[in-house]
């Protein structure tokens, strides 16, 4: 049994050795790698380190989105004396949508200058925000949504996502009582959060690991000196012990293992090209007509504009597709 003890020991010293220095060396066991063993202490770096990082730069574009679109909404109060009109929105921010239109000269009119059968760029590698008849698009083709709740009673707006936006994240308050905001970034920001809890639940695992490793440690050697004594009853508990622990262990493993890889990322000149992805558009366009739906049933904006904004949102869809 001590030869068995004594080649436990061994393991249990490589398992502390190599645990430590993952965690010390995290940021070298972030590449993945074709073997299998590499691939999954890779994806256990990346989870325990940058996972989050993608859905913050989501969300840090988005903002930089809507302070632009705020910095041309106090010029229209300036040039006008008022903000628009909720039926207004910002198909009224001319200047914007001017520029837009003209660096987006690919995309199909309205939204771009580029006549329909003639070539196009991929939007995604290039893009940001770009115009459409109802307003303002983001680079998902996301509207972003404005809000003018002066002089109307506030339970009209009690299904706003502002409210729950205390931090700001994905919504800015341009004025008192005026704000815009992107459903999109409503469903990054609960990415956001997702993605920090579970780096949080991997950075435990990872730290469990060392710790019942050395506990495996201490457990084999005591075993390993008071082997001349198997009918011990110490020894027998410290057995049982070590089966309950060495099965904690392979579960932390099992863990790691089903760990969902990280996504692949295509290395490109153009930063926005990995974030450029519509597969999640159907799931916030509904969420976007829902909003609008209330909007027009409590009379925030009219039954034309709600139609005009239908309208140009479905051809904007017909574009895509």
């Amino acid at each position: 049994m001590r030869y068995i003890w004594f080649v436990c020991i061994c393991v249990s010293v490589l398992l502390v050795t190599f645990f430590i220095n993952f965690i010390v060396n995290i940021n070298s066991f972030r590449w993945s790698a074709e073997h299998i063993f590499s691939s999954v202490i890779s994806d256990l770096a990346y989870h325990y380190t940058d996972f989050p990082t993608k859905e913050k730069d989501i969300l840090n574009y988005v903002q930089g989105d809507l302070l632009d679109i705020a910095k041309h909404l106090k010029a229209y109060r300036a040039k006008n004396n008022r903000y628009p009109t909720n039926d207004e929105g910002l198909t009224v921010l001319s200047e914007l949508k001017a520029q837009l239109i003209e660096e987006y000269e690919y995309l199909p009119v309205p939204m771009g200058k580029r006549p329909k059968g003639k070539g196009s760029a991929y939007y995604g590698s290039l893009g940001g925000m770009c115009s459409f008849e109802g307003g303002i698009l983001s680079l998902w083709f996301e509207p972003f949504i404005y809000e003018n709740r002066n002089g109307l009673p506030g339970n009209l707006f009690n299904d706003s996502p502002v409210n729950n936006d205390k931090e700001g994240l994905y919504s800015i308050r341009v004025d008192k009582g005026v704000y815009v905001y992107s459903v999109g970034a409503i469903s990054y920001y609960q990415d956001y959060v997702d993605a920090l809890a579970k780096r949080t639940r991997t950075r435990i695992i990872v730290w469990c690991l060392p710790v019942i490793s050395f506990i495996l440690l201490i457990i084999f050697i005591y075993l390993f000196i008071r082997a001349k004594n198997p009918g011990n009853k110490t020894t027998k508990w410290l057995v049982k012990l070590l089966k309950v622990v060495g099965g904690i262990l392979m579960i932390l493993i099992s863990i790691i293992i089903g760990l969902r890889k990280p996504e692949e990322v295509t290395i490109t000149c153009y930063k926005m090209a990995s974030m450029f992805n519509l597969e999640r558009r159907p799931e916030i366009i509904s969420q976007y007509n829902n909003l609008l739906d209330k909007y027009n049933q409590r009379g925030v904006i009219s039954q034309d504009t709600y139609r005009k904004i239908k309208k140009a949102l479905d051809d904007v869809n017909k574009t895509i597709k």
